[in-house]
């Protein structure tokens, strides 16, 4: 697909997703309908994944973990001070909505990572929703399943409404 086609298939697919959402708070059954079928017309969320994955090749300027790698680079924190140089251990990140497994911040070297998404394309990807995610409560679960970081790239862009 031509970036374009990328781009277009990608904030269509967010728009839709936002009126969906609006349709089914004003609970009016027949534009529900028609917003999903209008979303699986589109090839519904594979082929936004694939739009998605398409778009954040290297060719096209690759992923934006890139941009957190380069901040945390700016404030000191390289590969080789997350290993353990320094007294630093590796960051633990939870990335949202991962499509894929070789994307900047896994290649840095800098975190242990934690992929999840609604629709995993790949063994190393939970498939799972942020929003039903357990909390982390309590200093022994939180060592456990807390995290540094939370990458959430266009997670939020895919989310319907401010209040979510």
């Amino acid at each position: 697909m031509s970036s374009k086609t990328t781009r277009t298939l990608i904030r269509t697919h967010h728009n839709l997703h936002k009126r969906l959402k609006q349709a089914q708070l004003a609970k009016n059954a027949a534009q529900i309908s028609s917003l999903q079928a209008e979303i699986a017309s589109l090839g519904g969320l594979d082929a936004y994944q694939k739009a998605s994955i398409q778009g954040q090749s290297l060719s096209r300027g690759g992923d934006s973990s890139k941009v957190l790698v380069t901040w945390l680079a700016e404030l000191g924190l390289t590969a080789g001070k997350a290993h353990g140089v320094g007294g630093v251990e590796r960051l633990r990140m939870l990335e949202v909505g991962s499509l894929k497994v070789d994307n900047a911040c896994a290649r840095s070297g800098l975190f242990e990572m934690v992929r999840i998404d609604l629709n995993s394309q790949h063994a190393d990807i939970a498939q799972q929703d942020f929003m039903e995610r357990e909390v982390p409560k309590g200093s022994e679960m939180l060592e456990r399943d807390g995290f540094d970081v939370v990458s959430l790239s266009l997670v939020v862009n895919y989310v319907p409404d401010a209040e979510e």
